[in-house]
């Protein structure tokens, strides 16, 4: 899928994100209106970004970059995970 439109970016990321990361949308109480947004994009139950704003305000292809992005930062971080050691340590106590 490509986004094309503002309007798309929650769907977009929705299919789009990495395994392990999840899209949400977190308006405070009484935020809602057609014309705001607050979308929260987590990596496990970790918050990992949070995009809030106003249709009405944002210039045209804002959220279309920001969803590009985004989509690079998940990559680098699970990169950056995978290439970083597991060390588990384990006491004297535990061992057999």
């Amino acid at each position: 899928m490509e986004l094309t439109s503002d309007l798309e970016f929650y769907c977009f990321l929705k299919m789009s994100l990495p395994d392990g990361f999840s899209i949400a949308v977190d308006p405070p109480a009484g935020y809602f209106t057609e014309w705001f947004f607050c979308y929260t994009v987590y990596w496990g139950s970790v918050l990992f970004r949070r995009i809030e704003g106003d249709f009405r305000s944002i210039i045209p292809g804002t959220l279309i970059h920001s969803a590009s992005a985004i989509l690079a930062d998940c990559e680098r971080a699970c990169q950056a995970l995978a290439q970083s050691p597991i060390r588990l340590e384990v006491s004297d106590a535990n061992r057999e």
